[in-house]
Parts: C-alpha cells; structure tokens; sequence
C-alpha cells in the first residue's frame, strides 16, 4: 500500500513538471527518512548469556526500503533518458568527475571483496555496501538533473522542507508526550542502554523523528538545513526561514552533541560565505519573526541544551562517553592490525570486535565504533577507506584552488552549490569524529550533498548568472 502511495505521488508530480525521471528522483528523495514499514530479516549476533546481563540478545538486520526501490525507478528512468538521448551530458563535463566516479567503483569492489570473503554475514553485509553505494548513485542523479535543466534543482528545497516539517511534527509530539508518539513510521530501536550513561541527562525524552536514534536525526536535519539555507538567504523566504529555525529547535531537542557540533559548523560557515548577504536590511516584520524565533531558540535551548551541556563535564568518568571511545579505538586499532588494508566486510564492527575481545567494550556496550573514520577502515580496509574519501577531499581541493586562483568574485557565480558542498561535508565530517554511521540511514541524504560538489567541478560557465 505505501508503495503505490508513492507512485501516485510520481504521477501526480509528473503532471506538473511533465518529466518522469525527475518526478521520481523527488518522490525518492522524500522517502529517505521512511524504514518502516517494511521487511527486515534479523539476525541474532549475539546470545543474551554472551553478554552483561540486560544487554542481549543483540541483533543486526537488513533489507529493503523504500528509497531502495526509488531511486531504482529513478536511475532506470535515467538511464532511459541517456539511452534515448532525451538528455545528454556535454563531454567535458563527465571528465571532471572521472577521478570521483573511479574512486567511488574502487570503494564498491574492495567493500565487496571484503564481505564475500570475511564477514560471518556475507548477505547482510552486501545488502549494506549495496545501501551504502546509493550516496554516489543519488549525487549522479542530482548531476544529471543539474545538466537536463539547471533550475529543476530548485525543485529540491520543497521536497527537503517537506521532511523537515514531518521530522519536526513527529519530534515535538515525542516531545511533549515524553516517549514515542506510536506512529507506524517511527523507527523503536532506541536502546535504553543510552541513558544510563553519567553524561547524559536523564530529564527529557530525546526524540528521534521517524529514525532509529536522535544522532541520526541530528546529523540528517543538518543536511537538510544545508539545503534550504540558501534559499534562507538568497531569497529570505518566509516559509524557509519559518523551517530554518525550526530545524535549529528539533536540532537541540535531539540532546545530541555531535549533532550541535555539526550545526555550529554549519553556522560557522555560513557566515563566512555568505557574511555580506547576512548584512543586507531587513523588513520589520521579517526582524519581528526572526526575533521571535530566536527567542523560541533561546528557550529551549536554557531547558534542555544546558542541562546536557553541564552533564557532559562528566564525559570523563568512568563509564561515560570519553572513556568508552577511547577503549574502542583502542580495540579498533589492534582489530585493525590484523587486517589492515582489506577489512572484515560491511556491518561487522560488533561480531569482529566481539570473537577478538569477548570481554570488551561490546560485552557491556554492543555498538559500533563510536568513530566512523575507524569503523569504515574495520570494515573496508584502509584502501576502501582511501577511496571513499577521495571524492570528498579531490571536490574540496578543486574548490580552494579555484578560490586561490580566480578570488571570491569570479567564484560568485556558484556561491550557493559551494556553500552546500563545503558545509555538507564539514557537517558529516565533524560528526563521524565523535559517532558511527549508517549508510543505509544518512547517506543518501550525503548523496545530495556529494551531487551539488560534482557539480562544482564543472568550469564557471557552466553556472548561470
């Protein structure tokens, strides 16, 4: 039924904007923050006598979700489009991004190798790297929209300010409820494990939106408030800024600190790229709902920012955050060691962790690795780790040097696709020093963001006035 509920929503777009691949690259993008309903086959990791006593049996489970079957349609539709040359990227134009496209293959294959030939799950763990890979299927599809019809990719901020009021409605009824809101959207895999630590606080309900855990929601609001803040700024639209704000508010509800970390960056760096618009006059009346916003901010802030702010003075204690990831890097590293440029296939940090240190941190903890940059090496090897950054850093690099180059003038032109770029990355980047990733969660929605950086690589002309 939610399937053909989104099919609809296809054809319903489509009559609009007359384009189907389009239409279902929106329709996808919508569905990103959807796990369930859907059909998951669990697997049971570890046995509740294999652990301290209340943290078992341990589970790992995979999939198919919505987005999966989405931007399926869309890249068929896609590839339909190019085949039939209704639309057809300019040579140069593919040139560019050939370093980026390379690396993202080497990740895949050595991911692959790595969970054919030593995760104890090999199915699960291909279902994940197959998961995964959608950050890079989902940034071709946003450079393909870029290079069909620049202005489609406006198209984009409605969609993502769409999510942005769910997350935010289901957030706030958790909020006020103080626990779940009992929606079959919402994903109940919140572990109660995480409030017993003497950094946290213990006070308020920490909402999750339609996710599995508040980081996640965090992390992914930041993305999307990445996306909208252009249209913030440039276009100082009630309804965006209205979302901004509320984005900043479920941001802070989360109680996540390396969601805030993230956030601060973002805020960093939009005031240094777009300091001169921040400075243009306002209306009195967009000054009187900023102010009232701000006040909301301020509010919430003082009632359930603070209290985890002063907590976290206890990060330091035994059993609490500081202490527990420096024991798993520990263990990550001497894992690693053992099998340093391969790794042990997608999803395997707790069962690889566990058969090497049964009395470790996943005997009273069984997570990840409370560091992506360790986790993915784990799991990919340090070259499939070397080849998922590549992209990343080869899109930064390419974008200082044009900026040492040519100044901040002749760059003007593509402003708002560097600034979403730039602060995406930074955003994840900061984040995955502190917490683990989801592929199968967040990364499409880094897949938006490593589209607009694809798109950076193009010469200037290529953007319009």
């Amino acid at each position: 039924m939610t399937i053909f509920f989104f099919l609809l929503l296809i054809v319903l777009i489509w009559i609009k904007i007359r384009d189907w691949a389009l239409s279902s690259l929106l329709v996808t993008i919508f569905s990103f923050q959807f796990y369930l309903p859907n059909k998951y086959y669990p697997i049971e990791v570890f046995r509740p006598y294999e652990l301290q006593p209340g943290f078992g049996p341990y589970f790992l489970s995979y999939g198919i979700n919505l987005e999966n079957i989405f931007l399926l349609i869309t890249l068929i539709l896609i590839i339909r489009n190019l085949i039939l040359k209704k639309s057809v990227f300019p040579k140069k134009s593919i040139t560019y991004i050939l370093p980026a496209i390379f690396s993202a293959i080497l990740f895949f294959l050595i991911s692959l190798y790595s969970s054919l030939r030593f995760s104890p799950y090999s199915s699960l763990s291909v279902t994940w790297l197959l998961q995964d890979i959608q950050l890079f299927l989902v940034g071709f599809s946003v450079f393909y929209v870029f290079f069909k019809k620049r202005s489609d990719l406006k198209l984009i901020s409605p969609v993502i300010l769409s999510s942005i009021v769910l997350q935010s409605a289901v957030s706030i009824i958790q909020f006020v409820k103080q626990s779940w809101a009992g929606l079959p959207i919402e994903s109940f895999i919140v572990e109660t494990i995480y409030y017993g630590s003497p950094d946290a606080v213990h006070s308020y309900f920490r909402v999750a939106g339609t996710f599995g855990h508040p980081n996640q929601l965090a992390l992914i609001l930041c993305a999307m408030l990445v996306l909208i803040l252009p249209q913030v700024i440039g276009e100082r639209k009630p309804v965006y800024i209205l979302g901004s704000f509320i984005t900043v508010l479920v941001i802070l509800l989360t109680q996540s600190r390396s969601g805030w970390l993230a956030l601060f960056v973002v805020i960093l760096l939009t005031t240094i790229i777009y300091r001169n618009e921040l400075l243009k006059p306002v209306s009195k009346l967009a000054i009187r709902r900023i102010a009232v916003s701000i006040t909301l901010v301020i509010a919430v802030t003082l009632a359930v920012a603070v209290p985890r702010i002063v907590a976290s003075f206890n990060a330091f204690y035994q059993n609490a955050g500081f202490p527990l990831r420096i024991e798993m890097a520990k263990e990550a590293i001497l894992a690693i060691a053992q099998n340093p440029w391969l790794g042990y296939g997608m999803g395997t940090n707790e069962p690889v962790l566990f058969r090497l240190f049964p009395m470790g941190y996943i005997y009273s903890f069984p997570a990840p690795i409370h560091m992506a940059y360790l986790q993915m090496i784990l799991e990919s090897g340090i070259l499939g780790f070397l080849f998922f950054m590549f992209p990343f850093v080869y899109i930064i690099r390419c974008i200082i040097n044009r900026f040492l180059l040519y100044g901040a003038k002749k760059i003007a032109r593509a402003k708002n696709y560097i600034f979403i770029t730039l602060a995406g990355i930074s955003a994840f980047g900061s984040f995955y020093l502190f917490l683990p990733y989801e592929g199968f969660r967040e990364f499409a929605y880094l897949g938006i963001i490593f589209g607009y950086g694809m798109i950076c690589l193009q010469p200037f002309k290529a953007f319009p006035k």
